[in-house]
């Protein structure tokens, strides 16, 4: 019986750093490596979803995250949308559709 063997390895993640960036650029991309956007695009997605539309300062205190994490992120979250409210000078988000499901994650975590 001749069969093929199969080998799996761990997709490998490539750091967003060059050879000639300093030890703290090599331990920030290891760190972005680890999705930690991916994490809060979806942290981001479920405060709006349970809480209603918000802004990202409301984001921000709901799900512990730092503000400007948020305002970095919030832009990229896929089933989100600004509405045309502003509460306190800041711009309200919500879901894009009515429904409350979940969005689908496409190939980039967004």
């Amino acid at each position: 019986m001749n069969q093929l063997s199969l080998t799996l390895e761990p997709p490998k993640v490539h750091t967003r750093a060059r050879r000639t960036d300093s030890d703290t650029s090599h331990q920030a991309a290891k760190f972005a490596a680890t999705r930690k956007a991916e994490a809060e695009r979806l942290a981001i997605y479920e405060a709006v979803r349970n809480g209603g539309d918000m802004t990202a300062r409301e984001v921000a205190h709901v799900t512990g995250l730092d503000y400007i994490e948020v305002q970095r992120r919030i832009s990229e979250v896929a089933g989100l949308t600004k509405t045309k409210g502003v509460r306190l000078g800041c711009r309200v988000w919500g879901l894009s559709t009515p429904e409350k499901t979940k969005p689908a994650v496409d190939a980039a975590g967004l």
